[in-house]
């Protein structure tokens, strides 16, 4: 939720207060504006950029890759019918566009550094023409390039004065924002293959070491994307308050990358004459194919206060059902390490860089299921909620409260999480 659209916030640090559950040290509750009898609105926009860094440190210049950061937003509320009605809107963007890497390809001769890479851009260059013209596969650029990574929040909000007695509030947000990652140097395909790709571990030799450069479609993007719905409905009877609440969240988040998630991984290695095989180039992630992470959560609450003397009573009832699912698969895409030598790579000659003999290393992971499908964990859980609580003003300076919470929660089986034909070996 964009700051503009919060009316109030509070921090709760270890509360007394059995409304409050779901987590442990401290909780964060946020008020979301509202329309009035007024027309309100504002727009509003934060711009910062690469020329507002600096580029040097004493007489040394560094490199400074093109990046900036604008949001730009608006708020807008009033009534819909004056006294009765009313509504109330945000909506944010955020033009992102970050560095990437500071690392270069060098002119392929050692001490190699962050600055000066193994591989020569040309043969880089090279590499990627004959990928995408014999396979169609896109690697991007190999450094000096930035990253888009755009987000957008929106928040919608109606208030309803039925009549004195009964009130109805209704939002809805969504939001989505991207964050770019690096590829994994792991490389545990059932289990760690470092020793068989690089004859040594990948802190030394892998794809994130001076040995190597990695091209842009190794990168993976993790978005987070988030929809929710909430309604209240607050009513009095005689002395006694009722509020019923009714929420829906949805977080999904997949991973994805800048030229097709399904792409295989394709790394090639080059020895260095010491019995290691130190990765030279990488396009590709492993990890990102087939992978997702999704959670809904429904929590229906019902509430009863009433206000008797010193006495400040409250009781209610709380429903709540989460489901998560988890997608996950090593090489999914597939993953093929190549060993080049120098003098294929000087002549470009990538036909017999790519033959069978040459391979390393390759793997693939899929589902057992017909045709083969990805492997998706999926739980669901439910849990019923019953508290009470009395907060006392005994006197102007004393203040107690008594209360107390009762929580059944139940675990539905675990789908595909228990395989019978394994079972009986």
């Amino acid at each position: 939720i964009s700051i503009d659209a919060l009316d109030q916030m509070t921090v709760s640090i270890t509360p007394y207060d059995v409304r409050q559950s779901g987590f442990t040290g401290g909780g964060v509750n946020a008020v979301t504006k509202s329309g009035t009898n007024t027309y309100k609105g504002s727009v509003y926009s934060y711009l910062t950029n690469s020329h507002m860094k600096g580029s040097k440190v004493g007489d040394v210049k560094l490199p400074i890759t093109d990046s900036h950061n604008s949001t730009f937003g608006f708020t807008v509320g009033g009534p819909i019918l004056k006294d009765k009605l009313f509504f109330f809107l945000n909506g944010e963007y955020e033009d992102v566009v970050v560095a990437g890497p500071a690392v270069s390809a060098g002119d392929g001769n050692p001490p190699y550094s962050a600055t000066n890479r193994r591989p020569k851009l040309s043969e880089l260059e090279s590499l990627s023409s004959y990928l995408r013209n014999t396979y169609g596969i896109s690697t991007g650029p190999w450094q000096g390039y930035n990253i888009k990574t755009p987000a957008y929040r929106i928040l919608a909000r109606i208030d309803w004065n039925i009549n004195d007695d009964h009130k109805l509030n209704v939002r809805f947000t969504k939001s989505n924002r991207k964050e770019s990652n690096p590829a994994s140097a792991s490389r545990s395909i059932g289990s760690n293959r470092t020793s068989i790709i690089y004859g040594g571990n990948q802190n030394s030799y892998g794809s994130n070491t001076d040995y190597s450069m990695s091209s842009l479609s190794s990168r993976y993007v993790s978005e987070f994307r988030f929809t929710s719905f909430a309604a209240e409905l607050n009513s009095k009877f005689g002395k006694l308050h009722n509020t019923l609440r009714g929420t829906y969240s949805f977080q999904d988040q997949p991973r994805t990358n800048e030229y097709g998630e399904s792409v295989p991984v394709i790394e090639i290695v080059m020895s260095d004459n010491q019995g290691h095989y130190p990765s030279w180039a990488l396009t590709g992630d492993m990890f990102t194919y087939q992978n997702m992470a999704q959670t809904k959560t429904t929590v229906i609450t019902d509430e009863l206060n009433i206000h008797l003397g010193k006495h400040n009573l409250f009781g209610g009832l709380q429903y709540e059902h989460d489901y998560a699912a988890n997608g996950y698969a090593q090489a999914g895409a597939g993953y093929y390490a190549f060993q080049a030598t120098p003098e294929q790579v000087k002549a470009g000659d990538w036909a017999s860089v790519f033959k069978p003999e040459n391979t390393r290393l390759f793997g693939i992971t899929y589902g057992n299921g017909d045709n083969h499908p990805p492997f998706v964990a999926k739980m669901s859980t439910n849990q019923w909620s019953l508290y009470f609580q009395d907060n006392m003003s005994l006197s102007d300076r004393f203040r107690m409260s008594l209360g107390v919470r009762f929580e059944l929660p139940s675990y539905p089986s675990l789908k595909d999480n228990f395989n019978q034909d394994y079972y009986d070996i």
